[in-house]
């Protein structure tokens, strides 16, 4: 949520208020800006969470890196896509959150990898 705070929610919201101002001076109300700035910060604080995710499924076995891998592609579609939805509808906020998001998921790969190792040492007759 920091890293939204501090980065991401001044440029999107200097991009917002940079339209229309030799025309029309922008005056968003209160409840628009808190209501942008609340959905951003948790946008941000669940998306941090994907390394971990992604640690926790690798050492219950559900995943693996190899699958997460070969999904590299998958992965860049699925952040923009994602980033699409849940921003409002323009590039800046999309890429300030798609660009994070595809970082954390190859994190995420790393952890797994971590997580699978430390399974596969973990189970009984495994060679250590």
């Amino acid at each position: 949520m920091a890293f939204a705070y501090f980065v991401a929610i001044p440029q999107i919201l200097s991009f917002f208020l940079s339209f229309g101002r030799s025309v029309v001076v922008p005056m968003p109300s209160m409840r628009d800006s808190l209501s942008l700035v609340l959905r951003l910060l948790m946008i941000f604080g669940v998306m941090f969470e994907l390394p971990l995710a992604l640690y926790l499924a690798g050492r219950g076995g559900i995943l693996t890196p190899e699958f997460l891998r070969k999904w590299r592609k998958g992965a860049v579609l699925g952040a923009f896509l994602l980033a699409a939805v849940l921003t409002p509808p323009d590039a800046v906020s999309q890429i300030l959150i798609a660009f994070p998001l595809y970082a954390l998921f190859e994190v995420g790969i790393l952890l797994c990898a971590l997580g699978s190792r430390r399974r596969a040492a973990a189970l009984p007759g495994s060679p250590a």
